[in-house]
């Protein structure tokens, strides 16, 4: 009888003691962070990457017939300005939770800070065709970042890096050739194809007098790809060496997106190893519309152009900048 109550009491005390010292090592909250972050993504990187294909010209011309052949070939920058409070705000969650699932005895304090407007740029190699027989011109313009571009970003306790790929092409038809009083006003549609993966990590040393030292890890990865269809109307007008110009651009975006995160301890009585992993998928269920305008100035064969957008849709600002070889 002893022995069976002493072997009660034992594992009464072990539960006990798991119960109260064992830390919570669900994050179930963590998906619900990661989905806002890669909304947050869904939102403005279509911003950046329509912004590459705007030519000052409305219409480059004819490739044939015309003297000399018309076409354009050069590079596109662009930027979007960005609200981080969604990114700040769900890091700073995330960093909160896996605080409290820590031993009290190894309690630490984990650190993300990051300005709260940053402007994202982004660049592509462009090229642009005008037709043949009919008043229209084709573009395509691209850019891919290694691995090691964007590497270990330091943002306090964690760890950036990313990789961005980007292709698209698009048509214009134009309504109005233009000539000494009219204007160029063209019509078009476009295409852009899309990914981009995007990681933190986050490692930490835990301080204990009585116990060691243990380690933190946290790997988190964002990976989206994307299709971009838009429509746009152009209208500019040469004046001299400038080229002012207006236009609007209609897209919208499907993204197909796979997250996947991880949180692990070492060296503690009790350790953490928690994981999980999703994916997501949307429609074309929203449409934004961009504003854009701009100037380029053409010096021979040499055409610059600065230009700004607005987004009615998701109030974001950007801004461009292309240099072309225009024949």
């Amino acid at each position: 009888m002893k022995k069976i109550i002493s072997f009660l009491t034992i594992t009464f005390t072990l539960s006990s003691l798991w119960a109260f010292d064992l830390p919570n090592k669900t994050f179930p909250e963590f998906n619900g962070y990661l989905e806002d972050i890669t909304d947050e993504l869904e939102t403005f990187l279509p911003e950046n990457t329509t912004m590459l294909s705007i030519q000052p010209d409305a219409f480059i011309g004819k490739f044939f017939p015309s003297i000399p052949p018309r076409f354009t070939a050069g590079l596109s920058f662009a930027g979007t300005l960005i609200d981080t409070e969604t990114f700040s705000d769900n890091l700073e969650s995330m960093s909160k939770s896996i605080v409290d699932a820590l031993p009290e005895d190894f309690k630490t304090v984990i650190n993300f800070s990051i300005p709260q407007k940053i402007f994202l740029p982004t660049a592509a190699a462009s090229f642009r065709i005008g037709g043949v027989l009919l008043p229209f011109d084709a573009g395509i313009y691209a850019i891919t970042t290694t691995d090691k571009l964007i590497n270990d970003v330091s943002f306090d306790d964690y760890k950036f890096n990313a990789n961005y790929t980007c292709i698209g092409a698009d048509i214009r038809y134009a309504l109005l050739e233009g000539g000494i009083l009219l204007p160029k006003v063209s019509v078009g549609a476009g295409y852009i194809w899309s990914q981009f993966n995007a990681g933190l990590e986050m490692e930490k040393t835990l301080f204990n007098t009585e116990y060691g030292i243990g380690k933190l890890n946290g790997d988190m990865n964002v990976n989206l790809s994307g299709h971009t269809v838009y429509a746009q109307a152009q209208v500019s007008k040469r004046i001299l060496l400038f080229t002012p110009f207006a236009g609007l651009k209609a897209f919208a975006t499907v993204y197909n997106s796979d997250v996947d995160w991880k949180i692990t301890t070492s060296g503690l009585f009790v350790n953490l190893n928690e994981k999980d992993s999703y994916s997501t998928s949307n429609d074309f269920d929203k449409i934004y519309y961009q504003f854009y305008t701009g100037c380029g100035i053409q010096l021979a064969i040499l055409q610059v152009s600065l230009n700004g957008a607005y987004n009615f849709s998701n109030k974001k600002l950007s801004a461009g900048l292309a240099v072309n070889v225009k024949i």
